[in-house]
């Protein structure tokens, strides 16, 4: 245990840093402490830290009788301990949050949050904030008959995150379900909405696969405050569906890249254009969740990201043909990039 990593030395006795110093609890404290470090010397699996912590003994009695030192290593101890329990807070922060994701808390959640946080809170307090925050609190029944199982922790988390994703605040109001619901109940709604989703979902063509995103871009970017700012990148891009289009004549994608084309005519020449001109199911549900995904995917694009985007597009329609290949690649790149950026996204759904 080398000197830059030591413990410090008022948490390894166990002695309070705000407490008035006396050399008499020091020297009970440390007798203590190395007659039980002594006995653990030859545990088979606690014996090595034991050993380093008989070693610092001296190290210790030096420094505790030297008052600057002393009262140094108070200091330490009092910070040390003060980011000990912000780190606490913050785990019980985020164990209290992943209980309350479903919507409720069990009478057993709220005894282990309360063991398991006993330094910074109690039962006491603990139901006082969850009576603050309006939520409900459940005893521990399972029914049987439903053959209901505890969700882990790790599950709980990723629910937790998805719902964040999706701008919700529980699984509740995820399937607009009363939180007295039945688990049954939940299943079922749930299984519909899923149901819809592949129903709707994108096909493997091109267009389906293209349609929602660029709708959701189209009603982004060029509706107002933004819409002068990136107008001409869709009529641009327009422009090149329709040179798409020349290179695949007499094929069927030619109507579908008709369509990605209208679409975006559309929104460039009538900033009030509806929307539902578009998407049938423009208002339900099934959309909102599409949308709350495009928005979290479409979070790899920043205010600098897009400057970089437009300025390489307005030095290709600028520049000559001598650097038009090397602008060309340099946009390749940089999409590859973002390809790289949208991935990791994905992957964390």
């Amino acid at each position: 245990m080398s000197e830059s990593i030591r413990p410090n030395y008022f948490i390894l006795l166990g002695i309070d840093p705000e407490e008035p110093w006396s050399e008499v609890e020091f020297a009970k404290i440390l007798t203590t402490r190395k007659a039980e470090w002594t006995k653990l010397r030859n545990h088979p699996t606690k014996k090595g830290e034991a050993q380093k912590k008989l070693e610092l003994v001296p190290k210790i009695e030096s420094l505790m009788k030297n008052e600057s030192e002393r009262k140094k290593e108070a200091t330490d101890a009092i910070n040390l301990k003060s980011e000990q329990q912000k780190g606490v807070r913050e785990s019980f922060i985020q164990s209290f949050e992943l209980f309350t994701t479903k919507g409720f808390i069990t009478e057993e959640e709220i005894l282990q949050l309360v063991n398991q946080y006993s330094s910074i809170t109690s039962d006491a307090n603990l139901r006082e904030d969850i009576k603050s925050k309006g939520i409900e609190i459940k005893e521990t029944i399972i029914d049987s008959s439903e053959n209901e199982e505890v969700l882990p922790l790790s599950l709980m988390k990723d629910i937790k995150t998805n719902l964040e994703i999706l701008n919700q605040k529980n699984v509740y109001d995820f399937l607009e379900l009363a939180k007295s619901s039945r688990t049954k109940d939940l299943e079922l709604k749930a299984k519909k909405i899923y149901a819809e989703v592949q129903k709707y979902g994108d096909k493997n063509t091109d267009i389906n696969m293209l349609y929602g995103p660029i709708i959701f871009a189209c009603i982004n970017y060029l509706m107002e405050p933004c819409r002068n700012e990136f107008i001409e990148l869709f009529k641009y891009a327009s422009i090149g569906l329709s040179k798409l289009k020349e290179t695949y004549l007499g094929r069927d994608i030619t109507y579908n890249i008709d369509q990605i084309k209208n679409i975006i005519d559309s929104f460039t020449q009538n900033k009030d254009i509806d929307p539902s001109n578009f998407v049938a199911n423009y208002q339900s549900q099934i959309y909102r969740l599409k949308t709350d995904i495009y928005k979290h995917i479409g979070t790899v694009w920043d205010d600098d990201k897009h400057k970089i985007m437009i300025n390489l597009i307005n030095e290709l329609i600028n520049s000559n043909d001598n650097i038009r290949d090397n602008i060309i690649l340099s946009i390749n790149s940089y999409l590859d990039h973002i390809d790289i950026k949208v991935s990791e996204i994905i992957k964390g759904l």
